[in-house]
């Protein structure tokens, strides 16, 4: 399992745009992989966020992103998302990979 993690700040006033860009989002990225999505809002501050893309495998992720990311609608839709953060700065990004624990004991 490969783990892509996004976390970042949305503009108060524009959580109904964040939530209408994801939905968008998932639609087209469905259309090219079989992923899970979890949104995650911090509890004691909602403007924070946390995404989490769940692929089989990082060749899955690799394969989908670049038919995804070529895409005009992709590509508009990352611009609003742009617009409806905090800033681009405080973007993170990280990749993670499963880990059984079985195989440690």
């Amino acid at each position: 399992m490969f783990v892509k993690t996004y976390s970042y700040s949305i503009k108060p006033e524009r959580e109904r745009d964040y939530l209408d860009i994801q939905v968008k989002s998932e639609q087209i990225y469905s259309r090219f992989t079989n992923k899970q999505t979890i949104y995650l809002q911090n509890r004691a501050d909602s403007s924070k966020w946390i995404e989490m893309h769940i692929y089989q495998d990082e060749k899955s992720y690799t394969h989908s992103i670049h038919s995804v990311d070529q895409l005009p609608e992709i590509q508009e839709l990352y611009k609003r998302f742009l617009e409806v953060i905090t800033s681009a700065e405080e973007l993170k990004v990280a990749d993670y990979n499963q880990v059984f624990l079985g195989h440690y004991s």
